[in-house]
């Protein structure tokens, strides 16, 4: 089945980048939906932190948080 990817990337506790897309791949469960989701998400955010390091600001740490339990475990 296709799943639904939503992504939202944050600085300083506001919004910078929202989506929400439907899956080009079939997944058989939703920890596979989940990583499809985190995988097409991080383009973004490799994207940005690189602009910002161009523009002469530092990035120490990105974090990416998940809602699936199987996915976090594993």
């Amino acid at each position: 089945m296709k799943s639904q990817t939503d992504a939202t990337m944050s600085m300083s506790k506001r919004s910078i980048y929202s989506s929400s897309t439907r899956q080009r791949l079939n997944t058989k469960s939703s920890r596979e939906a989940e990583l499809v989701g985190v995988d097409d998400a991080m383009p973004m955010v490799l994207l940005t932190r690189y602009f910002l390091e161009a523009q002469g600001y530092k990035a120490n740490k990105n974090y990416v948080y998940q809602d699936n339990q199987s996915v976090m475990l594993l």
